[in-house]
């Protein structure tokens, strides 16, 4: 394992071949087949993640900001870049009080992976992903505009994060329940 480093108030790695070490997860965009992670090692530079490494580990569709990664890291032409994954370890979620909630959905971009619900207290939008949709089997094309649903509600990041959805119908009755 070989690194070229000069010594600076705080270390910076200029060059990297192989190197070891844990990454956090800063994005990462399945439909884009990249993103991006950070690491303690290589302060202040990004490292790019191309979801062929991922092969084997985890599914790219499965992994999200905050997870991380046990992997190698070695310069690429554009810089930093993740070239293997020994581990993938699943961000803990904050430990915070549920609630259930009743909306509407506002929308929700099939492409983008992701929408949101307007919920009935009037607070701050309900965020949905993808995954969850997934997860819960419910086909994305499901989530139109003004649709009822009723919604188990969490804190992510200090934001309202649906953690379950159930379609209502018009008489007000459950259409669907995962």
């Amino acid at each position: 394992m070989t690194s070229v480093i000069k010594e600076k108030s705080t270390m910076e790695v200029d060059s990297i071949n192989d190197l070891r070490c844990m990454c956090e997860i800063k994005w990462f965009k399945s439909h884009h087949g990249y993103g991006f992670a950070r690491c303690d090692k290589i302060p202040d530079r990004d490292i790019f993640l191309h979801f062929s490494v991922l092969s084997g580990i985890i599914a790219p569709d499965e992994i999200f900001s905050g997870d991380k990664l046990e992997c190698d890291i070695s310069e690429g032409g554009q810089g930093p870049q993740i070239t293997e994954v020994h581990q993938y370890f699943k961000r803990q979620e904050e430990e915070t009080e549920e609630v259930f909630l009743c909306g509407h959905v506002k929308w929700f971009n099939v492409e983008r992976d992701f929408g949101f619900i307007e919920s009935d207290d009037r607070g701050s939008d309900i965020f949905v992903h993808g995954h969850l949709l997934r997860t819960l089997q419910i086909d994305a094309e499901d989530l139109v505009p003004g649709q009822a649903v009723k919604c188990r509600v969490g804190l992510s990041n200090c934001k309202r994060v649906a953690k379950s959805i159930t379609f209502m119908n018009s008489f007000n009755a459950v259409s669907m329940v995962r």
